[in-house]
């Protein structure tokens, strides 16, 4: 009638620490290469960040801007990792949300601006 607990191996709750600390250094890289990949277009006058309060820094401090954009990032991982002690599925399924996203956003910057640029100079 009721459903037994479910007990992990010590080798089971390594590998699990492990998915999760991959995927807190792949959101700290993405984040990176986010702020990075975002800032070279701007400087070009190719692009326009979207996000006010990013695009204000980015045009009073460049690196300010980094500098809050990691510390966002490492605030996460952070509470994302003292929240694995308490709920460790939860966290790993954030982490692979989060993780997802910015590799949504990396994608985007690898063809975003190419296809907005053939998309222009073809229809226009």
């Amino acid at each position: 009638m009721f459903n037994k607990p479910t007990t992990f191996s010590p080798h089971d709750l390594a590998r699990g620490w492990l998915y999760l600390l991959m995927l807190l250094f792949l959101i700290i890289y993405l984040n990176l290469y986010d702020i990075l990949h975002t800032m070279q277009p701007i400087r070009e006058g190719l692009a326009v960040e979207g996000n006010p309060l990013m695009r204000f820094l980015l045009e009073k401090s460049p690196a300010g801007a980094v500098m809050l954009k990691m510390t966002v990032a490492a605030f996460f991982v952070t509470v994302v990792g003292i929240y694995a002690r308490i709920n460790f599925q939860r966290a790993l399924v954030a982490s692979a949300l989060v993780a997802m996203l910015y590799s949504l956003v990396a994608i985007w910057h690898l063809t975003g601006l190419h296809l907005t640029t053939w998309y222009i100079s073809t229809f226009q």
